[in-house]
């Protein structure tokens, strides 16, 4: 069974919750749930018209915004306090592969999910 996480950024939302690094670089961050990362490799698997490279990324979210969402849905634990801008334009389409019919889960389910399961774990001490 896969676990839910949030995949790219699962480390440093865990740095951001259990550590409350100092200050954290505000780039923008690609996230997707593991499990529609699995959605999408059956979907692609399954489509004979499926063909080339997929990028499969739900959202792009900055740390600040990411950290927010966190600190607004789960307050009792230690965030960073500050954020240095970072110039950077990268930005990501799944467009391709949601024109296949790939669906991707909210973002606050998969936080959900993703803390309660590193609570779970022992990962995070449970707040």
């Amino acid at each position: 069974m896969l676990q839910p996480t949030i995949n790219a950024s699962s480390l440093l939302m865990l740095s951001i919750m259990k550590e409350g690094l100092e200050s954290v670089e505000n780039r923008d961050r690609p996230l997707v749930d593991v499990r529609d990362v699995a959605d999408a490799l059956l979907l692609v698997y399954e489509k004979p018209e499926a063909k080339g490279r997929y990028i499969c990324s739900s959202f792009e979210i900055t740390m600040k915004e990411l950290t927010d969402k966190l600190k607004s849905l789960y307050p009792n634990y230690n965030y960073s306090k500050s954020f240095t801008k970072v110039d950077e334009d990268i930005k990501l389409s799944s467009e391709k592969l949601q024109n296949l019919g790939w669906k991707y889960r909210p973002l606050e389910q998969s936080i959900h999910d993703s803390v309660n399961n590193y609570e779970e774990c022992g990962v995070l001490p449970i707040a």
